[in-house]
């Protein structure tokens, strides 16, 4: 669990780690790079089961059918973003690269840029967990220079946090 301790405020924010060793490993996710000592990882744990049941993914898989057919592109956006949360929801992150990839694809094609970085980084992600690390640095990369043009350094640090990551895992 992290937390914040302000009366131990040095710079904005001190961080506790307590260290629960009877998590279920399968159940930790959003695994990161610790930014104060890089040798040690940073995670959370999911409390509660999957949040999603497969109808709703199912309700959402066919309302994406209707859209393709006859929504904006603003709403197959929407669609496809919720099929991609459902999916995290349900613990399947595998199973959102199609939609993922479907999002570049729109995104590659609108002013959204910044929109397509995040989803390229993330889709990088995804292929770190596969683990396809080719395929994962290459969307990192993609996404880490896409952020330099936009000027997002927000964006930036993450995408130089995963390829870090990705380069790291690459070498075990």
């Amino acid at each position: 669990m992290i937390t914040s301790d302000p009366g131990n405020n040095i710079s904005g924010l001190v961080m506790n780690f307590e260290i629960d060793k009877t998590l279920p490993a399968n159940r930790l996710v959003n695994i990161y790079p610790n930014p104060i000592n890089p040798s040690t990882m940073i995670s959370f744990y999911l409390t509660e089961e999957s949040l999603v049941d497969n109808d709703q993914i199912g309700q959402l898989k066919n309302n994406l059918e209707v859209t393709r057919l006859s929504g904006s592109e603003e709403e197959l956006v929407t669609v496809l973003e919720s099929i991609l949360m459902s999916h995290l929801q349900a613990r399947e992150i595998l199973k959102t690269i199609p939609y993922d990839e479907e999002l570049v694809t729109i995104f590659r094609k609108s002013s959204k840029r910044n929109k397509l970085a995040q989803i390229l980084d993330f889709l990088g992600r995804v292929y770190m967990i596969k683990p396809d690390y080719n395929k994962s640095l290459e969307y990192i990369q993609t996404a880490l220079e896409l952020s330099r043009e936009l000027d997002d350094n927000k964006e930036e640090s993450y995408c130089l946090m995963n390829l870090a990551t990705a380069k790291g895992k690459m070498r075990k």
